[in-house]
């Protein structure tokens, strides 16, 4: 992640080579961005699942659904990138494809754009992750277990280790989401809107960072959640067996 070839590839000249410049630069964003929103919509389905289990969640009722919006709002959010698109042309001869955060004109169109983009890929899904997650957390601690008798202590006191363990993955997932991406989105925007002025090392890192947000996800899952982990497991017997026959 943070190699050029991240900002910059050798490409073409003509004007093809614009035209497919944006077009890989476009398809570069659409992955992250969804999932971030898949991760809202995982808050959304357990805020159903433990504060109104009575009611069906509409993620769980409309899952195919769900997966086409979501992704059919990450490919056209990410559709607003490809004004950071530039062919460049070095040494008289070389075509680069890069992405310039600092050099975006400034027009009503990408003021826009930019707005939006951190609004709803940003601002939105971290704050209703925050407040869904938050209101889950409190019914966890706060439920009483129904019963009576010698075992009630000990099922109490089961129900609120798996409330508690429940409770830290879930602020540990807001906390590593907000931490990560919040500085792509401050310093990118005000990079490009041209009010700092961002060294390309920072630029690298803070991409970077965004990214690996989406690598250090999965281990979260796998730290609190043993029906993941046996998921997980069995799913990479199946790709070991599946390899062995290859």
């Amino acid at each position: 992640m943070l190699s050029d070839e991240l900002f910059y590839t050798k490409w073409f000249g003509g004007d093809w080579g614009h035209i497919t410049c944006k077009l890989l630069v476009w398809a570069k964003f659409p992955a992250p961005f969804c999932s971030i929103w898949s991760l809202t919509a995982i808050a959304v389905d357990r805020y159903f699942a433990v504060v109104r289990p009575l009611h069906v969640s509409p993620i769980s009722s409309h899952i195919k659904l769900t997966i086409a919006v979501v992704w059919l709002w990450s490919l056209a959010s990410a559709a607003g990138m490809v004004t950071m698109a530039k062919l460049w042309l070095v040494n008289g001869s070389r075509y680069y494809c890069v992405i310039d955060f600092s050099h975006v004109e400034l027009t009503t169109i990408n003021v826009t754009s930019l707005i939006i983009e951190s609004l709803f890929n940003f601002a939105v899904p971290v704050v209703s992750m925050a407040v869904l997650y938050s209101i889950v957390c409190w019914h966890l601690l706060s439920r009483e277990v129904p019963g009576e008798g010698a075992n009630h202590d000990q099922r109490h006191e089961e129900a609120m280790q798996t409330a508690k363990k429940v409770t830290r993955m879930m602020i540990i997932v807001v906390v590593l989401f907000g931490l990560c991406w919040f500085p792509f989105y401050i310093f990118v925007s005000l990079d490009s809107l041209h009010k700092i002025i961002l060294p390309y090392a920072a630029v690298k890192f803070v991409v970077w960072l965004a990214n690996t947000f989406s690598a250090i996800n999965p281990y979260i899952y796998l730290s609190f959640n043993s029906r993941f982990r046996k998921e997980f497991v069995i799913i990479m017997r199946k790709f070991y067996k599946i390899c062995n026959r290859c």
